[in-house]
């Protein structure tokens, strides 16, 4: 019951958003629970992705290290 404000995607963490992921399916449910799902625009273009993106709100670097200055806590994965 305990959820994150977000979660940030970035690197080759931004192929968990994209078609394929088998993880598509959870973050479809926090996602519907509130949670944000923020994935780096510039990593979806590194890796080619950005038509193949599944779920989550398309930002920049700005965007993820706003949402982590803001959160309380940061696990990093």
């Amino acid at each position: 019951d305990d959820l994150p404000n977000a979660i940030c995607f970035y690197t080759e963490g931004v192929k968990l958003v994209c078609k394929g992921s088998p993880v598509l399916e959870q973050l479809h449910a926090l996602e519907a629970k509130g949670v944000r799902l923020i994935v780096c625009s510039t990593c979806l273009n590194y890796y080619s992705l950005t038509e193949k993106l599944q779920i989550g709100i398309v930002g920049g670097m700005p965007d993820i290290i706003e949402a982590q200055l803001n959160a309380d806590k940061v696990i990093t994965l």
